[in-house]
Protein backbone atom coordinates (compact mmCIF):
# COMPACT_ATOMS: atom_id res chain seq x y z
CA UNK A 1 0.00 0.00 0.00
CA UNK A 2 1.68 3.54 -0.80
CA UNK A 3 1.47 6.09 1.76
CA UNK A 4 -0.71 9.14 0.12
CA UNK A 5 -0.84 12.98 1.06
CA UNK A 6 -3.84 15.15 1.03
CA UNK A 7 -3.87 18.06 -0.19
CA UNK A 8 -7.28 20.34 -0.44
CA UNK A 9 -7.46 24.06 -0.78
CA UNK A 10 -10.68 26.04 -1.73
CA UNK A 11 -10.27 29.83 -3.27
CA UNK A 12 -8.98 31.31 0.15
CA UNK A 13 -8.78 29.31 2.95
CA UNK A 14 -5.84 27.67 4.13
CA UNK A 15 -4.11 24.48 2.41
CA UNK A 16 -4.88 21.25 4.11
CA UNK A 17 -2.39 18.40 4.38
CA UNK A 18 -3.53 14.80 5.84
CA UNK A 19 -1.60 11.48 5.80
CA UNK A 20 -3.32 8.50 5.16
CA UNK A 21 -2.41 5.06 5.41
CA UNK A 22 -5.07 3.23 3.02
CA UNK A 23 -6.50 4.01 -0.04
CA UNK A 24 -9.93 3.91 0.57
CA UNK A 25 -9.74 6.30 3.82
CA UNK A 26 -8.72 8.69 0.83
CA UNK A 27 -10.96 7.90 -1.37
CA UNK A 28 -13.84 8.35 1.69
CA UNK A 29 -12.14 12.02 2.08
CA UNK A 30 -12.42 12.86 -1.77
CA UNK A 31 -15.77 12.18 -2.07
CA UNK A 32 -16.61 14.54 1.16
CA UNK A 33 -14.53 17.34 -0.42
CA UNK A 34 -16.12 16.78 -3.60
CA UNK A 35 -13.48 18.02 -6.67
CA UNK A 36 -11.68 20.50 -4.50
CA UNK A 37 -8.95 17.48 -3.39
CA UNK A 38 -6.08 16.32 -5.20
CA UNK A 39 -4.00 13.26 -4.67
CA UNK A 40 -0.90 12.88 -4.38
CA UNK A 41 1.53 9.92 -3.66
CA UNK A 42 3.68 11.17 -1.37
CA UNK A 43 6.61 9.02 -3.43
CA UNK A 44 6.08 11.81 -6.59
CA UNK A 45 6.65 14.67 -4.44
CA UNK A 46 9.87 16.68 -4.98
CA UNK A 47 12.96 16.36 -2.83
CA UNK A 48 15.63 18.50 -2.03
CA UNK A 49 19.41 17.28 -2.93
CA UNK A 50 22.03 19.60 -2.76
CA UNK A 51 25.26 19.71 -2.51
CA UNK A 52 27.85 20.65 0.10
CA UNK A 53 29.15 24.31 -1.78
CA UNK A 54 25.09 24.97 -2.45
CA UNK A 55 24.29 24.73 0.98
CA UNK A 56 27.53 26.78 1.85
CA UNK A 57 26.59 29.13 -1.06
CA UNK A 58 23.07 29.45 0.64
CA UNK A 59 24.31 29.67 4.43
CA UNK A 60 26.59 33.13 2.93
CA UNK A 61 23.41 34.66 1.04
CA UNK A 62 21.28 34.07 4.10
CA UNK A 63 24.47 35.64 6.45
CA UNK A 64 24.72 38.48 4.08
CA UNK A 65 21.10 39.19 4.52
CA UNK A 66 21.27 38.82 8.15
CA UNK A 67 23.89 41.48 8.10
CA UNK A 68 21.93 44.05 6.12
CA UNK A 69 19.25 43.64 8.20
CA UNK A 70 21.46 44.33 11.94
CA UNK A 71 22.56 47.60 10.03
CA UNK A 72 19.32 48.83 8.71
CA UNK A 73 17.82 48.27 11.90
CA UNK A 74 20.92 50.05 13.53
CA UNK A 75 20.34 52.92 11.19
CA UNK A 76 16.51 52.76 12.36
CA UNK A 77 17.27 53.33 15.61
CA UNK A 78 20.23 56.28 15.04
CA UNK A 79 17.05 57.89 13.39
CA UNK A 80 14.43 57.24 15.79
CA UNK A 81 17.06 58.23 18.84
CA UNK A 82 17.57 61.24 16.89
CA UNK A 83 14.27 62.08 16.39
CA UNK A 84 13.60 61.65 20.11
CA UNK A 85 16.43 64.25 21.23
CA UNK A 86 15.22 66.40 18.54
CA UNK A 87 11.78 66.39 20.26
CA UNK A 88 12.96 66.46 23.72
CA UNK A 89 14.56 69.51 23.30
CA UNK A 90 11.48 70.69 21.68
CA UNK A 91 9.31 69.96 24.44
CA UNK A 92 12.07 71.65 26.62
CA UNK A 93 11.88 74.93 24.07
CA UNK A 94 8.02 74.93 24.58
CA UNK A 95 7.87 74.43 28.52
CA UNK A 96 10.25 77.53 29.18
CA UNK A 97 8.09 79.64 26.84
CA UNK A 98 5.33 78.83 28.74
CA UNK A 99 7.35 79.25 31.97
CA UNK A 100 8.19 82.28 30.47
CA UNK A 101 4.36 83.59 29.74
CA UNK A 102 3.61 82.87 33.01
CA UNK A 103 5.97 84.22 34.87
CA UNK A 104 5.25 87.26 32.72
CA UNK A 105 1.50 87.03 33.40
CA UNK A 106 2.02 87.04 37.18
CA UNK A 107 4.21 89.85 37.03
CA UNK A 108 1.67 91.96 35.41
CA UNK A 109 -0.86 91.01 37.63
CA UNK A 110 1.26 92.09 40.51
CA UNK A 111 2.24 95.11 39.19
CA UNK A 112 -1.68 95.98 38.96
CA UNK A 113 -2.05 95.30 42.25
Amino acid sequence: MKKLILIAGLFLMPVIAVQSQTLSDLADLKEAFGEAVELTPATDLKTNTTSSSELSDEIKQLEDMMEDLRNERQESMEAFDNYDQKAQQLYNILSSVLKSIKEMQSAITRNML
